[in-house]
């Protein structure tokens, strides 16, 4: 298991109270990414600019596929917040 970890700095209202975010994956890109991305979008960050993000804090393959960066789409904060 490959536990990514990301530095919490969109300084938004979910990232902003945690200095770290950990997520457990087996690859630890992908989905792992996709899942960060996420975190970015409730915090703030547009869907097409959450990936961007990610690939410049935590790995450069982050958000791997297509159909990751189209469910980010779907990723609202009044959704899961």
């Amino acid at each position: 298991m490959v536990y990514g970890r990301l530095a919490c700095s969109t300084g938004g209202p979910v990232l902003g109270k945690f200095s770290y975010v950990e997520v457990s994956r087996h690859g630890g890109i992908g989905r792992t990414g996709t899942a960060f991305a996420a975190l970015a979008v409730l915090d703030g960050l547009t869907p097409g600019a959450a990936p961007h993000w990610v690939r410049a804090d935590y790995h450069r393959r982050a958000v791997q596929t297509p159909w990751q960066r189209r469910w980010l789409t779907n990723v609202r904060p009044s959704r899961y917040c």
